[in-house]
């Protein structure tokens, strides 16, 4: 891979995911939050993405040499552990990210702000995969074509998969707002249902891409919706004030 392809590959995983961003920080505009959390939320998100990738080629190896010699592949295909299982690793990493650099933090103030932080994270954590994915193309891609076929996976990721990260994460935040008030032991409870949440509907779309064309469809079109009741219920969580709860 020459120089540039490598420039425009980063480029290519980098700036869309800044364009939402700058999108969905819109949605805090009257409570920004810290520049220099955003940014090592950000960071930290970018950098999930290794232990994301040892932990998933983990378990690729154990499923092909462990659970091949004990389960047969029709009964891995039927019970899907592999899809559901990097779906997960994903979405734990990219909240373990987001807790160490922003959601433990002083800054954390409002309802609002999980969801922003997650958001945050899983637009650096697509950023990074993004380009990852556009390398793979520009590899696999005729001699000449580099550009164009690396242009087609990016804009296909913009609309689909950095989207599919911000609706997951954004899924975990709105179950942090929503218990941003209460008790820790209720708050644990809503972060649990929220990993939960975020990790089927990342699997869902995993498995609708697997379907070929018409899946790939039908997954662009999921997420759409899920991010147009996302930002419904993101207006319900800008209300929610602490006299509520007392």
């Amino acid at each position: 891979m020459t120089t540039n392809l490598l420039f425009y590959s980063v480029v290519g995983g980098l700036f869309p995911a800044l364009l939402w961003l700058w999108f969905w920080l819109r949605e805090d505009r009257k409570n920004p939050e810290p520049r220099k959390i955003l940014f090592l939320t950000f960071v930290g998100g970018m950098i999930a993405v290794i232990p994301t990738i040892i932990l998933q080629l983990s378990l690729e190896w154990i499923s092909k040499d462990i659970w091949g010699g004990v389960l047969t592949p029709a009964i891995l295909a039927v019970i899907s552990f592999p899809v559901i299982a990097n779906a997960s690793i994903e979405e734990v990493n990219k909240f373990i990210a987001c807790y160490l650099s922003a959601l433990r933090t002083k800054e954390n103030n409002e309802p609002i702000d999980p969801v922003i932080y997650m958001i945050t994270a899983a637009l650096g954590f697509a950023a990074v995969e993004n380009s990852l994915f556009i390398v793979s193309s520009y590899l696999g891609a005729p001699v000449g074509k580099e550009f164009v076929t690396g242009a087609i996976i990016g804009n296909i990721r913009f609309i689909g998969a950095s989207l599919l990260h911000v609706a997951a994460s954004a899924t975990i935040g709105i179950f942090m707002g929503l218990s941003f008030y209460k008790n820790r032991k209720v708050k644990v409870m809503f972060v649990l249902a929220g990993l939960i949440t975020a990790s089927a509907l990342h699997s869902y779309f995993n498995f609708l891409i697997m379907k070929g064309s018409d899946g790939l469809l039908y997954s662009f079109l999921m997420v759409w919706v899920v991010i147009i009741l996302l930002l419904l219920v993101l207006e319900k969580i800008k209300r929610i004030k602490k006299e509520d709860y007392v």
